[in-house]
């Protein structure tokens, strides 16, 4: 049976998450059907920023326990996923440090130096493991140590390596190499940013089918450097137009044209978290009253808030999430 948080002063979508997704224990469901027993890094990240922003310390306090409990390793490492108890044997570069930026907020916001100190530790844990020739990478093992060799586009973070070079934990030398293949990645012909730089043959790899989750992460998290983002945020809007006032989630890389039929939240969620930082502020309140219309929007369904497809019962963490995150920056 469901708890139903229902405040008129909790955003709608909130609720949802509260209702459905959230666990008295802390964990947050993937969905709510055949990945329910499935919880990811990616959404207590996701959700840590989300709430100390909303000053909601309470449900912070949960995830940290949490975190410490169950995702944390001795090596203070973050497992990326938990299915049934089974923990994954790697970590995840984006979830890590995501939640290592939570951390450093909530640190300053309620002047708690315990999360100051762990996401020291974590920071210091993924500086002397997770590199390869002095970069940041996309996972390491957690039992072996042994770190990948690529590092996805997407995965860079600007808020939270900047919090972790500031503190002295992240060294200036990984700081400055990591951001450099964000900063310096060359647009394919096309316009689109590549998804990978392969760190052992020193090049960037490109998709064929362009997943715009990623391309808008990457898009998103350049622009809060100061990067030119101009390319992406043309296609954004001419995709826009031409798919009357719709963003799919796939593109043909060299068509422009969509390769798939879906729209997402978190496609929306991600595309005005960029266009405000790159000062396109008429387009992202388009995007976001998009967004929001794919929600559930009768006040009388148990789903009220959600981005929830109602027949199948099909949902996702992130898209949720992300979607609370937009408009949370958009306030």
């Amino acid at each position: 049976m469901w708890t139903v948080y229902d405040s008129p002063e909790r955003p709608a979508t909130e609720s949802f998450v509260r209702s459905h997704l959230l666990q008295q224990d802390g964990f947050i469901r993937t969905n709510i059907t055949d990945r329910a027993d499935e919880y990811l890094s990616e959404s207590m990240g996701l959700w840590m920023l989300y709430v100390v922003v909303a000053n909601e310390k309470k449900s912070f306090e949960t995830q940290v326990t949490t975190l410490r409990n169950e995702f944390l390793t001795d090596d203070h490492l973050v497992t990326w996923q938990i299915i049934r108890g089974n923990h994954a044997s790697a970590n995840a570069l984006i979830d890590d440090i995501r939640i290592i930026q939570a951390l450093y907020m909530a640190a300053e916001k309620w002047d708690e130096p315990a999360y100051e100190l762990l996401a020291d530790q974590m920071s210091d844990s993924i500086s002397r493991h997770q590199t390869s020739q002095g970069i940041l990478t996309d996972f390491v093992e957690t039992d072996s140590k042994k770190a990948g060799t690529e590092l996805t586009l997407s995965y860079i973070v600007p808020q939270a390596l900047d919090l972790m070079a500031l503190r002295g934990e992240l060294p200036q030398s990984i700081y400055q190499n990591t951001r450099k293949v964000l900063m310096e990645a060359p647009l394919s012909p096309e316009g689109f940013f590549p998804k990978q730089y392969s760190i052992r043959t020193d090049s960037y790899i490109y998709d064929a089918d362009v997943n715009l989750i990623d391309q808008l992460y990457t898009g998103y998290h350049r622009a809060v450097w100061n990067g030119d983002v101009s390319a992406l945020v043309s296609f954004t809007k001419r995709a826009f137009k031409e798919g009357d006032n719709k963003l799919y989630g796939r593109y043909d890389s060299k068509t422009g044209k969509p390769s798939v039929s879906y729209e997402s939240a978190s496609v929306y969620a991600l595309a005005v978290m960029m266009s405000r930082e790159a000062n396109e502020h008429e387009f992202a309140d388009q995007l976001l009253k998009h967004m929001e219309q794919l929600a559930v929007q009768n006040r009388e369904s148990p789903y009220y808030g959600g981005y929830i497809d109602l027949d199948t019962k099909d949902t996702h963490s992130f898209d949720n999430l992300l979607a609370l995150l937009a408009k949370q920056q958009s306030e």
